[in-house]
């Protein structure tokens, strides 16, 4: 189920605006009509059912009502750690990882990769990332995009998301070779991210 987001709290019966990105979407892309009702999330993650009362691009006007239940997460817990790719792969895999329920993803520059940690770490690839992952979310009905973090090196890709001891949990390094103890981290290598290119199940 699709739903659109408003930037502050939601209650029965409260009146709201939505502009920008959200109401172009409504109004143009979905061509929401008056007196339809939709789904609309706040930023604490309470979806209610709302009805659209007013349109006049580019804003709306909706009234909110009851409740609506939001999709468990998953129990499976994720981490994927990526060697750094260029722009349209790492969009790609942003959207899919959010809708395949990835929990968490971090970006680290190869040792020999083509892609530099200064260019993954300005605000205009994190944005747009961040963008990517909540329209990925809307459309697969998550609540929340997975947080995307990014590193200097593998070796602080993994200090960032440590194993468990004891969590009886397998991990994955794809790296021929590479040490890896029972994780709930995947990291996946481009040439060069920590060695000779390859993948290896290495969990314990």
């Amino acid at each position: 189920m699709t739903y659109f987001l408003h930037d502050g709290p939601l209650a029965p019966g409260d009146r709201v605006e939505l502009s920008g990105e959200e109401a172009r979407h409504l109004l143009t892309v979905r061509r929401i009509r008056l007196g339809e009702r939709f789904a609309l999330q706040d930023p604490a993650g309470r979806r209610f059912e709302a009805e659209l009362t007013a349109a006049a691009r580019p804003s709306a006007q909706a009234t909110i009502h009851d409740p609506l239940p939001v999709p468990a997460a998953s129990r499976m817990r994720v981490t994927l750690l990526q060697a750094a790719i260029k722009d349209k792969a790492a969009e790609l895999l942003i959207e899919k990882c959010t809708e395949l329920g990835v929990a968490a993803l971090c970006f680290f520059p190869g040792a020999q990769g083509a892609v530099p940690h200064k260019a993954l770490a300005g605000a205009g690839p994190r944005a747009r990332w961040e963008r990517i992952a909540w329209e990925a979310c809307k459309q697969c009905d998550r609540q929340f995009p997975p947080p995307i973090s990014v590193v200097a090196d593998l070796a602080a890709a993994r200090r960032a998301h440590p194993v468990r001891p004891g969590g009886g949990e397998a991990g994955w390094l794809l790296q021929p070779g590479a040490p890896c103890s029972a994780a709930e981290a995947l990291a996946a290598g481009s040439p060069g991210a920590s060695g000779a290119p390859g993948a290896s199940d290495a969990s314990d």
